[in-house]
């Protein structure tokens, strides 16, 4: 999974759900997101997703 994108559907602090081939998983960010951002999954420990915002270079 790791490099794939997912939606954050809810966040608070550092930690919320996010969407990913239609399933919600745990996710955690050093960086703070809100609803409806994009993110890259970064790793996977355990059951929790590890993200970063997604950034679109041009």
């Amino acid at each position: 999974m790791p490099g794939k994108t997912a939606e954050v559907k809810q966040w608070q602090a550092s930690e919320g759900r996010v969407l990913i081939n239609g399933e919600l998983w745990r996710a955690v960010s050093d960086v703070s997101l809100s609803t409806g951002d994009k993110t890259i999954i970064q790793n996977v420990e355990g059951l929790t997703l590890r993200v970063k915002p997604f950034t679109r270079c041009l």
